[in-house]
């Protein structure tokens, strides 16, 4: 990742309260301790409330889902669905 004026950790993210209730949702599907299984629809969920997955959602993501930051970034990079960089 290579910090641009749109995409860096100082750019503040956070889930609206609605999105949260679907993430809670989303959450109810996984054991506990399997809930870093969710990686893919809350990355989703992200980039489309944000416009993309920048790393701040990333970041967040990773928060919410108890699991290292490198692994969301891992799942980020790897599938091409994750649009790392605005759109249009």
């Amino acid at each position: 990742h290579r910090n641009t004026a749109d995409n860096n950790v100082e750019i503040p993210f956070k889930f609206t309260p609605q999105n949260e209730a679907v993430i809670a949702e989303l959450l109810k599907r996984y054991p506990p301790q399997y809930k870093k299984a969710a990686v893919m629809p809350v990355l989703d969920l992200g980039q489309r409330q944000h416009g993309f997955t920048s790393i701040s959602v990333m970041n967040e993501v990773a928060r919410i889902l108890e699991m290292p930051p490198m692994r969301v970034y891992e799942v980020a990079s790897f599938y091409t669905m994750y649009n790392r960089t605005p759109v249009g």
